[in-house]
């Protein structure tokens, strides 16, 4: 989904010649799935940081219902439009088998660590700690892409591709989520315990006094946030002024993204909210998103083909034309992969059958609860990967097609 953002290039002109219409609002399905999955979708993530700041209810747990039946699920939407579809396996063969080699990326600097650990390195298990931390931000950045595409789908198709307006809209996403984040991981207890132990720097509490260096940062986050905020709002401004179109559906979509990140970043409870809290309060909206655009897809690429799709297709063409079996199989996935980390006590927020966590390595430790989290983590960079080579309309003639971007945007007046 990552890469969708390929799209926000400059479009001819030819409809310049035609007085602008005030607002355009052409949507990528359709205004009942858009304002439900792409947008209003937002709504979730709220909800879910209430359950904290309003219901004090314990985060970790709920992460756990929300692991298993929308995010976790979430992964079988690549793996049914990648590995199931015979098609997309034979064009992406290298990737698609390459990749996986991510999965031993975890067990290998574990084995590293022991390696450091019985050198006598006292730091040994910093190449762990390093991991973890890298794929946790990559995991936030794999979100901030997404929304990009998403953003750009809308200015595909909504004739929206000035310069100024390509630069704008990219900053103005990128700063809107990437500095709450930051603001929020200065803020918050437990991000500070894991950047400390990190840095090998005890931090303390965040320090919310004037001229602390923390506090200074946190400000420095909300000064680049707004600026942005005021440009793209001037622009849009201007656009009216001077009787040009304006992309409301990118109003719109932004509007959704960037506020429920400010609040989840910057709200006085975000401090006590744990990290896992976090992960679901500002992933869940990727989750459908995802799980929207991707069914949109197949549903598209299957129905083309017909009596055919099955024999072109395989197994996708199935799945990708039944909406039950699809949910049933995504979250059928998302039952094991939750059940399977409780049973080798990998996932917090359950009651482990084997307790990996107190059977040490090599009297180090670490512990088979380390080795475990790290081939999860593996399945997790997999994911990352791929998705970010999926997604490129502009690259990629069959995708544009699929995803109904080759049609000509209706100009609303």
């Amino acid at each position: 989904m990552a890469q969708l953002e390929r799209g926000g290039t400059e479009f001819s002109g030819a409809a310049a010649a035609v007085a602008a219409p005030r607002w355009a609002l052409n949507w990528i399905v359709g205004p009942r799935l858009d304002l439900l999955c792409f947008i209003g979708a937002a709504a979730l993530g709220y909800g879910m940081f209430f359950l904290h700041a309003g219901l004090a209810m314990d985060m970790v747990a709920v992460w756990f219902v929300w692991y298993m039946f929308l995010d976790s699920p979430h992964f079988f939407a690549t793996y049914s439009r990648t590995y199931f579809d015979r098609e997309e396996m034979r064009s992406r063969r290298r990737l698609l088998r390459g990749s996986l080699g991510l999965l031993l990326v975890g067990p290998a600097v574990f084995a590293g660590c022991l390696a450091l650990f019985a050198a006598d390195v006292e730091w040994y298990k910093t190449p762990y700690f390093v991991l973890v931390t890298f794929v946790s931000i990559w995991a936030y950045w794999h979100v901030v892409r997404q929304h990009f595409g998403i953003m750009s789908l809308y200015k595909r198709k909504n004739d929206d591709g000035a310069k100024i307006d390509v630069k704008i809209d990219r900053w103005v996403l990128y700063l809107g989520l990437l500095t709450p984040f930051a603001a929020f991981i200065v803020r918050n207890e437990e991000a500070r315990g894991v950047f400390g132990r990190l840095l090998g720097v005890p931090l303390g509490a965040y320090a919310a006094t004037p001229w602390a260096i923390d506090t200074l940062v946190v400000g420095a986050t909300v000064v680049v946030a707004g600026a942005a905020l005021a440009t793209f709002a001037g622009r849009q401004l201007g656009r009216l002024i001077r009787g040009e179109t304006v992309n409301l559906a990118k109003i719109l979509f932004l509007g959704a993204v960037i506020p429920l990140h400010l609040v989840v970043s910057y709200h006085p409870k975000s401090t006590t909210l744990a990290l896992l809290g976090f992960s679901a309060c500002v992933t869940i909206f990727h989750d459908v998103q995802y799980h929207a655009i991707v069914w949109w897809y197949q549903r598209n690429r299957m129905g083309k083909a017909g009596g055919e799709a099955r024999q072109k297709y395989g197994l996708a063409a199935k799945i990708g034309t039944s909406f039950p079996l699809y949910a049933c199989c995504a979250v059928g996935m998302g039952l094991t992969m939750g059940l399977l980390g409780c049973l080798l006590d990998v996932n917090p927020g359950c009651i482990p059958v084997i307790g990996s966590r107190d059977i040490l390595l090599l009297g180090s430790e670490l512990s088979m609860n380390e080795l475990f989290y790290g081939v999860f983590l593996g399945v997790l960079m997999h994911h990352y990967f791929v998705d970010q080579f999926l997604w490129r309309p502009s690259r990629d003639r069959n995708l544009k097609a699929d995803l109904k971007l080759d049609q000509q945007p209706v100009r609303p007046r």
